[in-house]
């Protein structure tokens, strides 16, 4: 399960439960009764299934700042067909951190950063250019590292980005927010930021320390790449207050 036992996270953090089997569609419901999900304050979520063995749970809105969470799993005996059981329950709890959200608009070339809803810095950015335009919407943190190599040629395929001096070409380290699983992230850049759309898909920003957390949420607007509708068909429940 992510997030890991003791860990504190972000508003936008989901629940992941990764099994080391397919669950059939038949007895995935029936699974999810024996998953407990407690929180104070109380919130509403659901789950939603992203394969046959992966199922994530998240709150209808951001988790509220100080929010503790427990996961209690009573799988043992659990029977999930083809004489596959569950060997064992097991109980996990995390803590939500403060609320931090970015707010990058691709009109304005800003992101402005808010901690607890309160506005603390704006910085200019850079979106995606033309056939690489960045993904709006909500996106979290998955992780941040000190160094990612970004190089050109791997990306493009031409002497320009391929052959040093060219165009196009680039091979810089820099410190990045990996934001989604397609590879959208956050890092800093160079002078066209804040002015023109200038990166492969990634949200380009001058540099400044870093504060976010797994899960800190980044809000794209205006970027003109939606994602694809999906359609989540969870089931709804209220989270029961400890004690």
């Amino acid at each position: 399960m992510t997030p890991y036992d003791g860990a504190v996270v972000g508003v936008g953090e989901t629940i992941d439960l990764r099994f080391n089997v397919n669950i059939p569609v038949d007895v995935r419901a029936a699974l999810l009764q024996h998953i407990e999900v407690i929180s104070t304050p109380a919130v509403m979520g659901g789950w939603h299934w992203l394969t046959a063995n992966v199922v994530h749970f998240r709150p209808a809105t951001f988790w509220p700042a100080g929010t503790k969470v427990t996961v209690n799993a009573n799988l043992m005996g659990f029977g999930v067909g083809g004489g596959i059981w569950g060997l064992g329950d097991w109980s996990s709890s995390f803590t939500v951190g403060a609320k931090h959200v970015s707010l990058i608009n691709n009109r304005t070339h800003t992101m402005q950063i808010f901690n607890n809803d309160k506005l603390i810095a704006t910085y200019p950015v850079s979106l995606g250019k033309g056939g690489f335009s960045t993904i709006q919407g909500t996106l979290i943190v998955l992780y941040k590292t000190p160094v990612v190599v970004m190089k050109s040629c791997p990306t493009f395929h031409t002497p320009a980005a391929c052959i040093p001096g060219g165009a196009q070409y680039y091979d810089d380290p820099v410190y990045d927010d990996h934001c989604d699983l397609h590879e959208r992230l956050l890092h800093p850049c160079c002078p066209v930021v804040g002015r023109l759309p200038g990166s492969c898909g990634r949200v380009a920003r001058l540099r400044e320390s870093q504060h976010r957390a797994r899960c800190d949420v980044l809000q794209i607007q205006h970027s003109g790449r939606r994602r694809a509708d999906i359609e989540h068909r969870i089931q709804r429940l209220v989270l029961r207050r400890r004690g």
